[in-house]
């Protein structure tokens, strides 16, 4: 598995990428320093999350729950998949 957490524009854009085969641990790695990133509470930061090169990954609906960082409560920035899988297209529309 490999993972890339930084930012597309400095305060604004984080852009993470997860590729090969991704755990759940590694997702809450991911997840983690995303979280860390966040200049404040209330700012607006917008997360790009790049999965075109995903090849395995949980698909456990539980497993998954309260994984992706809570980027668009924290100042209502937007969370944006990039995938051409369609489960991950599923759980980016829900």
């Amino acid at each position: 598995m490999s993972n890339e957490v930084t930012w597309q524009l400095e305060n604004q854009i984080v852009y993470m990428r997860l590729s090969g085969v991704v755990t759940v641990e590694d997702i809450k790695q991911a997840s983690a320093t995303v979280t860390s990133m966040m200049p404040s509470e209330t700012a607006r930061v917008h997360l790009v999350v790049d999965l075109r090169d995903l090849h395995k990954f949980p698909t456990q609906l539980r497993d998954l729950a309260g994984l992706i960082p809570n980027i668009p409560r924290r100042g209502n920035g937007w969370l944006l998949f990039v995938s051409q899988n369609a489960f991950v297209r599923f759980l980016s529309s829900t």
